[in-house]
């Protein structure tokens, strides 16, 4: 975990997915790697206030839910839950 940079996406894949793990404000974030409208690589958007914006559209996404705030968009981002033990991040499974 010391390894993250704040409000910087970090791409990883794990069991075959492209996933970004995200530390902000909020806490520790994993989200899918791909934008659900067009696919775009999320790891070349910004973070901002707890969210996602895409690089390509614009769409902007709550890290907390994956909830779309804005743009075209109209599906959430796919969110995984992070425990953290002993520095190690593990990802315990998706969000409906």
């Amino acid at each position: 975990m010391a390894e993250l940079t704040p409000h910087t996406p970090r791409l990883v894949e794990v069991g075959g997915k492209q996933l970004l793990v995200l530390q902000t404000e909020t806490g520790t974030h994993v989200v899918s790697a791909v934008c659900p409208h067009r696919g775009a690589p999320l790891v070349e958007g910004f973070v901002v206030e707890g969210m996602i914006v895409c690089p390509w559209h614009r769409s902007i996404f709550e890290l907390e839910t994956g909830a779309p705030i804005s743009g075209p968009c109209g599906q959430p981002l796919a969110v995984f839950s992070p425990v953290i033990q002993d520095g190690l991040i593990y990802i315990e499974s998706e969000s409906a």
